[in-house]
């Protein structure tokens, strides 16, 4: 396995010597003889200006043989790299399609490689999970058949990898994934690697399920995978933290590492109309509001015996607020460990929030686990119930609000539900959102109408 910290534009070494040139005449030639699925209409049709830039598309594909740096790998990263090969265009990082730090004729086999799915090795940039540095190039030995994820947020890696039609190759999970019944109920049965909060997984437990990858999330200063697992290959592919680009394209690396281009670029169709849908309804309704009238909204809730209240503003749900034009209260207070600061409960009355959410439950079974309301319904209570908060505008008008936190792949979910929360008379049905991203993609047996608690009171 090759794994090494990285940053666009490395510099590569000398390549433009008159044998390699020879060689890389040669080895086009063969090519062309060797390879014809290499269509004329995906050549007709993809190969529009070999001056394509990442500039041009909404994310630069992490891959290494994206040698344009858009978001997918074609001819037209083929003629890019010969173009660099023969100093007729810039290098680029992802160019280097052997990370072997040379541009030569092996990046060219290689990408031809990776379009017809044939390549036996892949580099791809991840996410360090350390967070040592900003990105980690890992190679990985194809195919991947044996899968084990780890961390705390293993579900949302099994969700995303079932989401591609390849769950069937996990091989291992945590203990929380296997107590999630009801959401994966063809995973619940698989080997236990230990629990993941605690970050005290059973690396013994790992090894003896000989992974071909182990997949895991950033967990800063927690637990160092590679080092306690020598020889095993460890990719990070965040999805913890939601943006309208990272998430496509972490998806679509993971189609290119299984095999599953066209799953990830459903997906990524998928979202993208989800979120135009959003960004429509919400246009609509907030077109001439001004910026001093937008809804002051808090996520969080009562600590420290309701002396404190904790707002949430690291929080998946604290950062998809963004998306949504309101008042974020407390975004900009300083973060400490957790990212979770803690104010005064008088000074949240002080800012008068119109609409307050909380979590649906405080750390036990929510979501899809449970169509129990009890503990969702307290949280609200416990936060009407503080000291002079009948007079705050979200628990005289009725708008505070428990909500499950679905991140991942999912992501665009929640901020459905967040945008009909905080405006009630939204034109947008976050339900069939939901029920939508099961169905294409989740293929449980789920209605969102009838089971589940996600969102309290429901939206009507």
């Amino acid at each position: 396995m090759k794994r090494k910290n990285s940053s666009f534009g490395k510099a590569f070494l000398s390549k433009k010597r008159f044998a390699l040139a020879e060689i890389a005449i040669v080895l086009c030639s063969l090519f062309l003889v060797a390879i014809p699925g290499i269509t004329a209409e995906q050549t007709t049709q993809k190969v529009v200006s070999t001056s394509t830039t990442a500039s041009e598309d909404d994310y630069v594909l992490g891959v290494y043989g994206n040698a344009n740096e858009d978001d997918t790998i074609d001819m037209r990263d083929l003629t890019y790299v010969k173009l660099i090969f023969f100093g007729k265009k810039p290098e680029t990082e992802l160019a280097d399609a052997k990370y072997d730090g040379e541009i030569n004729p092996l990046d060219f086999v290689q990408i031809k490689m990776i379009i017809v799915g044939k390549e036996k090795e892949l580099t791809v940039l991840g996410n360090d999970p350390m967070k040592k540095s900003q990105n980690l190039a890992v190679t990985i030995k194809k195919p991947v058949n044996r899968i084990v994820i780890a961390d705390i947020w293993a579900y949302r890696e099994a969700e995303a990898l079932r989401a591609l039609n390849v769950a069937d190759k996990i091989v291992g999970v945590t203990e929380e994934v296997r107590e999630k019944k009801v959401e994966f109920p063809e995973l619940c049965e698989l080997p236990s690697i230990g629990k993941a909060f605690g970050w005290s997984p059973d690396f013994e437990a790992i090894l003896d399920l000989k992974p071909d990858l182990l997949m895991v999330m950033p967990s800063p200063g927690r637990v160092d995978y590679a080092e306690k697992l020598p020889g095993v290959t460890v990719l990070c592919l965040d999805l913890v933290s939601p943006t309208r680009e990272s998430i496509p394209e972490r998806m679509m690396v993971r189609g290119y590492i299984f095999d599953r281009e066209e799953e990830a670029r459903e997906y990524g169709e998928w979202h993208d109309d989800v979120m135009k849908t959003i960004n429509e309804a919400i246009n609509e309704q907030t077109t001439g509001i001004s910026e001093d009238d937008l809804p002051r909204v808090v996520y969080g809730g009562p600590s420290d015996g309701n002396k404190l209240f904790r707002v949430h503003i690291g929080s998946t749900i604290g950062q998809l607020l963004d998306y949504i034009p309101c008042k974020n209260i407390g975004k900009n207070l300083p973060q400490p460990r957790g990212a979770h600061p803690k104010v005064d409960v008088e000074w949240l009355l002080m800012q008068d929030p119109e609409v307050i959410i909380c979590p649906i439950t405080w750390g036990s079974s929510s979501g899809y686990e449970t169509d129990d309301t009890v503990e969702a319904k307290q949280n609200i209570q416990n936060i009407c119930e503080l000291p002079g908060f009948e007079g705050v505008t979200a628990v005289k008008d009725g708008k505070v609000y428990a909500l499950f936190s679905i991140t991942g792949p999912g992501y665009p979910i929640n901020i459905a539900y967040l945008a009909k929360i905080i405006y009630h008379d939204l034109a947008l049905d976050p339900y069939a959102i939901h029920q939508e991203y099961l169905d294409r993609f989740q293929h449980i047996d789920f209605d969102v109408h009838e089971q589940g608690v996600f969102v309290y009171p429901p939206l009507e």
